[in-house]
């Protein structure tokens, strides 16, 4: 994989995870959905909007280590692609 791909799909594991969180903000805001993970769920119980912080550190967190693993991170992006389809379906 190529240094310019690979900061691609970078960039789109990154945006994909920005995407869930507004998508994630939205549904939930508007009543039509429920939060699926139950560890951001437990976050979002327990800290209220700022569960946003967490998901970015970890976010973050995981992109760094993922630029490492180019098979793991190109699964990761499709995976939250799904996610955030999912999330603009509901």
């Amino acid at each position: 994989m190529t240094s310019r791909s690979l900061t691609l799909l970078w960039l789109a594991f990154v945006g994909l995870q920005f995407a869930d969180i507004v998508s994630t903000e939205y549904f939930l805001n508007t009543g039509r959905g429920v939060e699926g993970n139950p560890l951001v769920a437990l976050t979002m119980s327990t800290i209220g909007v700022w569960w946003i912080i967490p998901k970015i550190i970890v976010t973050l967190g995981c992109a760094a280590i993922l630029v490492k693993r180019p098979l793991v991170l190109t699964a990761m992006t499709i995976l939250y692609g799904f996610v955030v389809l999912s999330n603009l379906m509901l």
